[in-house]
């Protein structure tokens, strides 16, 4: 009877070892536990990957590469979340920069021009912040704001810093390259300023400041931040739900 048992544990602990042995990398001491979902065990880190939420692929130019921090980011807390393109992201995710807006499932706009409103009514932006239209009525001397005109098409327009707008303080009246829709201009860069992290002098670049973008092909060639899609960014971006 003692040898019986003898050889049956002896033949448990061989089964337990073979079956550890096929996972964690060939760590004996490891065996797959019951995940949620068929084909997340991680062999890697003998743990459940997350099953239905973003993912980001790891390891070298993928979006889990350690990265200097730019000045005045704070790290994502969600690493696993993080991305360079949307083939980073799982199922039904996309890959897109840090605070931009879900519009997933966004209502289509109620027009694309004026014509397709009614009687004195325009197609205007809507307050959502994906970039939809709505009919509202055209705009009045009393329904524009203080720094805006009612302009001839019934949209109200920017009042321009040479009719009376004040530009503010640090910026000038020159309607040039980069000025806002009044006109303004704040100082641009030239060899003696400087552009931030990242970015470079463009005299052609219509940013108020003619700071652009650095272009790159990896994370060398950047300050700080990320190189995606062959531009250097503050940070990488996050895996967000699909736009339906």
């Amino acid at each position: 009877m003692f040898i019986l048992q003898t050889k049956w544990l002896r033949a448990a602990l061989l089964v337990t070892v073979s079956l550890g042995a096929t996972c964690c990398g060939g760590k004996h001491t490891c065996a797959p536990p019951p995940c949620p979902a068929p084909g997340t065990f991680d062999e890697a880190s003998c743990s459940c990957a997350s099953s239905g939420s973003p993912s980001a692929a790891a390891g070298s130019g993928g979006a889990g590469t350690t990265l200097p921090a730019c000045s005045g980011v704070v790290p994502q807390s969600n690493q696993s979340e993080l991305c360079r393109t949307s083939s980073d992201c799982s199922d039904g995710y996309r890959c897109a920069a840090p605070g931009s807006p879900n519009c997933a499932g966004i209502p289509a706009s109620a027009c694309q021009s004026d014509a397709d409103c009614g009687a004195r009514q325009i197609c205007r932006a809507d307050s959502n912040p994906c970039g939809g239209f709505e009919c509202v009525p055209a705009c009045s001397a009393e329904s524009c704001a203080s720094s805006e005109v009612c302009g001839a098409d019934g949209h109200c327009q920017a009042l321009t810093c040479s009719a009376g707008y004040q530009c503010p303080t640090g910026s000038q009246c020159n309607q040039g390259i980069g000025a806002d829709p009044h006109g303004c201009n704040v100082p641009r860069c030239d060899e003696t300023a400087s552009c931030p992290e990242d970015e470079v002098c463009d005299p052609t670049s219509s940013t108020a400041d003619g700071c652009a973008p650095r272009t790159c092909t990896s994370d060398a060639d950047c300050d700080c931040g990320a190189c995606i899609l062959g531009q250097c960014q503050k940070e990488l971006f996050v895996c967000v739900p699909a736009l339906l």
